[in-house]
């Protein structure tokens, strides 16, 4: 879990990707864009849960396990 900032999300996911592979995770959860994104590569997830209050329609992720897996779900609510 980390802000994105310090891993340079803005330029893309590349440093993220390879902090999140060094550590073992399964999941690494990312803010700084606002915008909603889940990706998966290599036994990684990459999510960023978008941003409640910066756009149109709140956005957030949740995390669901299911049968030991986790599986990333991104919400946008509807105005």
């Amino acid at each position: 879990l980390c802000h994105g900032h310090t891993l340079a999300v803005k330029s893309g996911l590349t440093v993220l990707e390879q902090k999140a592979t060094s550590m073992g995770v399964a999941v690494a959860l990312f803010g700084h864009t606002h915008q909603q994104v889940s990706s998966y590569h290599d036994g990684l997830y990459l999510v960023n849960p978008g941003s409640l209050g910066m756009n149109a329609s709140p956005e957030y992720a949740m995390l669901d396990f299911q049968n030991g897996q986790v599986v990333p779900v991104l919400v946008k609510e509807k105005n």
